[in-house]
């Protein structure tokens, strides 16, 4: 798992209770799960600036206070849609990472390796896009 996943991971079992949460009780529960996650600490503030302004599944409430985003299709009969989604959207950027990690980035790429990681990036995005609308 990378480490984006395992700071989004920590990010999502602290708000999962739907409350307000600072940034610092974050960082808390990170340093007690693994300290190494938060070697650079602007990595978690670029991945909650993502969850809020671009996956839209987080709520910055003030400066330095989230919640997880409520959806009205995970409610009522269907309690555990959201949690499935998430499952499945969390499975998804695994998978995608490590295929992604085969693709050694360089300016020594042919032009078919560049085409097939613009593939894959684009496939990755419109892979989100459903699993979240979905």
């Amino acid at each position: 798992m990378s480490r984006m996943d395992q700071i989004e991971e920590a990010i999502f079992a602290v708000l999962k209770d739907n409350e307000i949460h600072s940034i610092k009780e974050i960082r808390k529960y990170m340093l007690e799960k693994n300290p190494e996650l938060l070697q650079n600490k602007n990595y978690l503030n670029v991945i909650l600036n993502r969850l809020v302004k671009n996956e839209k599944m987080v709520v910055s409430e003030k400066r330095g206070e989230y919640r997880m985003l409520q959806n009205n299709m995970g409610q009522g009969e269907n309690g555990g849609t959201d949690d499935l989604r998430q499952k499945v959207l969390m499975g998804w950027r695994n998978y995608y990472n490590d295929v992604a990690c085969r693709y050694k980035l360089s300016y020594d790429m042919t032009d078919e390796q560049f085409r097939e990681g613009k593939w894959l990036h684009d496939l990755n995005k419109k892979m989100e896009e459903l699993i979240k609308t979905y």
